[in-house]
């Protein structure tokens, strides 16, 4: 069978990312994208796992997968296996490690399966061998008119051409939220930490866009520190209204920190130490918590050891889901 063409590849790969986060891919912030794969549940295996959906959703077309049953089907395996770094197993194998699994993850990798069962049917053109690739898409109605005075019969055709875009510019939108933060709709309406304001805080440094590890997260809350003093201690507080019932992002230091800097990275709901890390240069933390109920949520670091001062300790895209 012929390879897909990039722009149905897309697709699909936007697809599966729509299904298993619940929100729409946005290549702007691949960082982002890749933290949320990494925070599906049911999944061990996160990093293959964010790596599989995220390869069918590059930037470069010609990175892309190009056998999109192959893909899928190592995705449906790698889910039931846990192992999205190995080499596919046979159909059965790893299902007594199911147990845990939950009903949407399954649910997920079903439906994909079927949209791209469907999807190859058109791509080869059914028996016909076509390939949809250099023909436009067309609809076609036809109206019939008839009256009762006139044996006359009227057909209309009305053919409508579609254009695919080049790559570049595909983004898919969903409606949902429309207070979510950055104009950006989603249908769980998921809130940034970086868009709310403090009630309280020490040496507070900055919103916006930082580096954890060579990643870049558009949507970081940052602190400063310094590592100079053994009892530096920074922190930013937030009422949350108790509407919320979990937190997740990824912790880590800046890029441009002194090699030696360690910090001890902790969040509180209302007093109660939720989160506990301790972290250095090229350390990239996930982590999700919960915070049903919280009234005050507080970020904090502590600087431990290093030759670090400023804008340095950094939450990736805290992201607080109702």
């Amino acid at each position: 069978a012929p390879p897909a063409e990039p722009a149905d590849r897309y697709g699909v790969g936007a697809t599966a990312y729509f299904l298993f986060t619940g929100v729409a891919p946005d290549l702007n912030d691949a960082a982002g994208m890749r933290s949320r794969l990494m925070q599906v549940p049911g999944i061990t295996d996160t990093s293959g796992f964010a790596d599989h959906v995220m390869a069918m959703l590059d930037r470069d077309p010609a990175r892309r997968p190009n056998n999109l049953t192959e893909w899928s089907q190592a995705l449906a395996i790698g889910a039931v296996s846990q192992s999205f770094t190995s080499a596919p197993v046979a159909a059965g194998a790893g299902a007594g490690s199911s147990k845990g699994r939950t009903p949407l993850m399954v649910g997920a990798v079903l439906l994909l399966l079927l949209l791209v069962g469907a999807g190859a049917f058109l791509l080869l053109g059914g028996d016909s061998g076509d390939s949809v690739a250099s023909d436009p898409i067309v609809d076609e109605e036809t109206t019939t008119t008839t009256t009762s005075t006139t044996t006359t019969t009227t057909t209309t055709t009305t053919t409508t051409t579609t254009t695919i875009p080049d790559d570049s510019s595909l983004s898919f939108g969903v409606e949902g939220d429309s207070d979510s933060p950055g104009g950006i709709a989603n249908p769980q309406g998921i809130q940034y930490l970086a868009d709310f304001q403090t009630v309280d805080s020490q040496d507070f440094g900055d919103t916006g866009l930082r580096a954890i590890s060579g990643e870049n997260y558009t949507r970081s809350v940052v602190l400063q520190i310094d590592t100079w003093s053994s009892d530096s201690v920074s922190f930013a507080e937030y009422d949350l209204g108790r509407k919320y019932s979990v937190l997740n992002g990824t912790l880590g230091v800046s890029d441009d920190v002194d090699s030696a800097t360690r910090v001890l990275i902790q969040v509180f709901g209302d007093g109660k130490e939720l989160v506990r890390q301790e972290v250095g240069l090229g350390d990239s933390v996930p982590f999700s918590t919960d915070i049903e109920g919280v009234l005050r949520l507080r970020l904090q670091a502590t600087g431990l050891t290093g030759e670090s001062r400023g804008e340095a300790v950094v939450f990736g895209d805290i992201a607080l889901t109702p």
